[in-house]
């Protein structure tokens, strides 16, 4: 074959691929390959093969080759098939120990294959080394957040975005992009609104409902929530890039070759088999390994940025320092932003996001985020209206639906729910996030057989979609089937161990089996990740009381008020506890101050009537209970409350009737 031939050949190909004529290139290039079996065009072929979701293909035809681009995709390759001893082995040999290909993408990687393989310590080494080569690498910064880490994993680093003036900018670590303060935009009157009544959220006058059905991609996921296994989906620029060496923290020397800059999607999106983390991944250096006879262009503002930045120095007056300034104040405020939300601290998230200016503000990345925060503040109004906003902003994103279901359901919003699922499933119908939608849907018609089949489905298009699992957990408890249930929260948990919510279903299932000392355990867990919620302090205050340590309920479930005065569980717990001490006098101060908050609770004017029958005021015990009859209770209810007023003159003996 001439030169010219295959330089025509090389272009036609990668014409193809940027205009993503997959099948076109494809063809091409076995013609090139029949033509020169070079390593650059097996290179090429790969690509070819691996963007036409071929990945076993890639993988059986780079199998054993040792060129750092061609071990970047075969481990791609294999990361794609579940094969992540060979990826691991595939970025780091054993047997000649040689560089990371790609450089912080290579890193990355590496990070994914450590938190699939649950070792999280090796997992947020490799994201921190991919975030100091590559400051604008958030990808890497989402995932530390989503794993929990609190300490600045780059506090020994020496980078700086410096200029020949001494004019210093500290680069994007973790602890940055959360502590340092920017330049604050103008507060939205529609973001003030947000701030204002998150401090006054509204709750449900509905004490006992089922449990709280919350992602973390919730999660992760919500990653996925996202969590452990929904990872982000990074888009990758295709741009020609030239090579940088960088000094990292650990002394030594990691040269970057051909990485371009990889941009983060979303945080709740799932991993969708992994091909958007490949397809994104892949394509960085994925064109450098072409033989082709022409000259390759200058480098981009882009990569030059990036070598700048990584050497430390960037000229004061010029535009790639202003760029670089502009874009890390930006990351700074998202980076802090996300990561209150990942470790639950929502008003601090709601107020780290309103310091945006308004056109990032009204992004549906940010707007998703905004509704996970009130989410997690269980002001589901609040939480309905963010991620309504998203769907008018950015109508076909998918991610930060389920969450959205979620809180339809919460709500009773039928209608709305069933539009909500109707449009998710026109959109894609292989996306699990549109599954639990429908399910969400029929669990709230109480038909859980149905809603189970739905998330199975969801589980079935992507296995590792934590949330899913947490969900078929509820449906199963629903139906008291408390063994599967234990083992989809068990799932849920081995996905991503800092899902709480599965921690929190685990806890429920052993408190209603009268388990109370694992009980205990489990809302312990899921207390440690989520310090906050008002939830979780109170079911943990149940399981002690259960266990006969009134004290330590009284303080939790003190705590659980505290954090949340308009949530009316734990003072109807607390009064529950304090009667049980024979405290009654004081048992009835917190039920009048609950009749405040939940006046049409039945079960509340049920316990007011137990404690003045205890009093011997059997008069305004039949009041009580009269009044808990005409707030139409449920069948079994009225039939407990019934049963009490035919007692009424009858001595108590310690009855523990509760509705």
């Amino acid at each position: 074959m001439s030169s010219a031939m295959e330089a025509c050949l090389v272009d036609s190909i990668n014409a193809s691929l940027k205009l993503y004529m997959y099948r076109n290139a494809t063809f091409l290039c076995e013609r090139l390959y029949a033509e020169s079996a070079t390593e650059a065009n097996l290179h090429l072929l790969a690509t070819c093969y691996f963007r036409s979701n071929q990945a076993y293909r890639t993988y059986y035809l780079l199998k054993g080759i040792k060129s750092p681009q061609c071990r970047y995709l075969f481990a791609l390759a294999c990361f794609e098939m579940g094969n992540m001893a060979e990826a691991e082995a595939a970025l780091q040999p054993s047997d000649s120990p040689s560089e990371v290909p790609n450089g912080a993408a290579g890193y990355y990687l590496l990070g994914l294959i450590c938190r699939f393989t649950d070792r999280r310590q090796a997992a947020i080494a490799h994201y921190t080394q991919a975030l100091s080569l590559d400051p604008f690498f958030w990808s890497a910064y989402e995932d530390l957040c989503l794993l929990g880490v609190e300490e600045d994993p780059l506090s020994q680093s020496q980078w700086e975005v410096k200029s020949q003036y001494t004019y210093n900018t500290p680069s994007p670590s973790v602890s940055q992009l959360v502590t340092t303060k920017s330049t604050v935009a103008p507060v939205h009157p529609q973001r003030r609104k947000f701030l204002d009544e998150g401090k006054l959220r509204k709750v449900s006058g509905r004490l006992f409902t089922e449990p709280p059905r919350r992602s973390l991609r919730l999660s992760a996921e919500s990653p996925s929530t996202i969590n452990v296994c929904s990872i982000p989906s990074p888009v990758a620029v295709s741009t020609p890039t030239s090579t940088a060496s960088v000094r990292v923290s650990s002394n030594s020397s990691v040269r970057v070759s051909n990485s371009r800059k990889i941009i983060s999607g979303s945080a709740e999106g799932p991993l969708d088999d992994g091909r958007r983390v490949y397809e994104s991944l892949e394509t960085l250096g994925s064109d450098e390994m072409s033989n082709t006879s022409s000259q390759q262009s200058s480098p981009v503002i882009d990569d030059e940025l990036r070598r700048s930045v990584s050497v430390g120095f960037v000229s004061r007056g010029s535009k790639l320092g202003e760029g670089a300034t502009e874009l890390l104040a930006l990351l700074k405020v998202l980076g802090e932003g996300f990561k209150h939300v990942c470790m639950y601290e929502s008003q601090e998230a709601l107020e780290a996001f309103a310091k945006l200016p308004q056109n990032q503000y009204e992004t549906g990345w940010v707007l998703c985020q905004i509704g996970r925060a009130y989410f997690e503040m269980v002001d589901y109004a609040e939480a309905e209206r963010a991620f309504s906003w998203a769907r008018r902003v950015s109508p076909y994103r998918l991610e930060g639906t389920d969450i959205y279901s979620t809180v339809l359901y919460h709500m009773k919003k039928d209608v709305e729910l069933s539009y909500l699922a109707q449009e998710v499933v026109s959109m894609d119908r292989l996306s699990p996030q549109a599954w639990c939608v429908i399910g969400n849907c029929f669990s709230l018609q109480k038909d859980h057989e149905t809603a189970l089949k739905f998330f199975q489905r969801a589980l079935q298009l992507d296995s590792h979609f934590t949330y899913a699992y947490t969900l078929c957990g509820h449906e199963y408890v629903a139906m008291e089937d408390f063994e599967e249930g234990l083992t989809c929260y068990r799932n849920a948990i081995r996905m991503d161990g800092r899902h709480y919510n599965a921690w929190y279903g685990l806890g429920t299932i052993y408190l209603r089996q009268e388990k109370y000392e694992l009980a205990e355990y489990h809302f312990r867990r899921a207390l440690q990740i989520n310090e906050r919620s008002s939830v979780l302090h109170c079911y943990l205050g149940m399981a002690l009381h259960a266990l006969k340590r009134s004290h330590e309920a009284l303080e939790l479930l003190g705590e659980a008020i505290r954090a949340d005065p308009k949530n009316p569980l734990p003072k109807y717990q607390k009064a529950n506890v304090l009667m049980s001490e024979e405290r009654y006098n004081d048992a009835l101060g917190v039920l009048e101050q609950l009749k405040e908050v939940a006046p049409r609770e039945s079960s509340v004017y049920f316990l007011i009537g137990k404690v003045y029958k205890r009093l011997g005021q059997p008069e305004s015990a039949m009041y009580h209970f009269c009044v808990a009859l005409d707030l139409k209770p449920s069948t079994a209810d009225v039939n407990l409350i019934k049963n009490a007023i035919e007692k009424l003159h009858v001595p108590d003996e310690s009855e523990e009737e509760n509705l």
